[in-house]
């Protein structure tokens, strides 16, 4: 019984020193919305708009917006427990986002 223990408390061990490298690791920046699509990627914080917004590019599939890199408040996303975020912006929200840098042509999303 004694050694089970020992090796229980080990186990427990190496487990609680694991725990925060896994914590550090970078989460996916995968944006997905309430149907699991994927509809963005996150691509940092904003310059422009300043630390509570992020940056993010809508895929192609959804959007058809191309390179073009909106904003996006950062409360807008909430982590996934699949890794990555969920949002609850919509694809027709995307379009009306503003921009994170300012181009002749906006899309309007009609």
């Amino acid at each position: 019984m004694k050694p089970t223990l020992v090796a229980i408390s080990l186990s427990v061990l190496a487990l609680g020193l694991a725990m925060p490298a896994a914590a550090q690791e970078p989460r996916n920046p995968t944006i997905w919305n309430a149907k699991e699509n994927q509809v963005a990627v996150l691509k940092g914080p904003s310059l422009r708009l300043g630390p509570d917004y992020v940056v993010v590019h809508p895929t192609k599939m959804w959007s058809g917006l191309g390179r073009y890199q909106v904003v996006m408040p950062r409360d807008a996303l909430r982590p996934r427990a699949k890794g990555g975020w969920y949002t609850n912006v919509t694809i027709d929200d995307f379009p009306h986002l503003p921009p994170e840098v300012p181009q002749y042509f906006q899309p309007s999303g009609t």
